[in-house]
This record gives C-alpha cells, structure tokens and sequence, in this order.
C-alpha cells in the first residue's frame, strides 16, 4: 500500500546546509529523493521514497534540523 504523507517545514538557517543535512536524513532512514524541486531561494518541494517503518524516524530526525509540520500517519 502506498501512502501520501505532507509536512511543512521551515528554518531560519542557512539554506544550503539545511538542505544537506534534510538529504543526510533521508539517506541515514533509508529513504530515496525521487524529486526535488527548488521554486525561489525561499521554497522548495522534495519528494522522498521511504519504508514505512523508517517514517518516524525521519520525522524525529528532520525536527532536529528544520521546523517541520507534526506528525500525523492516519
């Protein structure tokens, strides 16, 4: 079954190392960048594949980096 989770996030850091450590993330959770779309210097949408047993994880690991949206698997 594939399901579609979004979150928002946000960070008043530098935007380049936020980026790489969101990338660092997804690779150390077993995750897969499938699509990454920067819009402006200020938005950008990224698509990941994940195992669903790696989602909470990611969560908890992209908190210590970015503002992100909570958590809601339903």
């Amino acid at each position: 079954m594939i399901r579609k989770l979004s979150w928002e996030a946000s960070t008043a850091r530098e935007r380049i190392p936020a980026i790489e450590e969101t990338k660092k993330a997804i690779i150390r959770t077993d995750g897969y960048t499938i699509n990454f779309n920067m819009f402006s210097e200020l938005a950008l949408s990224l698509s990941i594949e994940i195992e669903e047993c790696h989602i909470l994880d990611l969560h908890n690991q992209l908190q210590k980096i970015i503002t992100i949206s909570e958590f809601d698997f339903n």
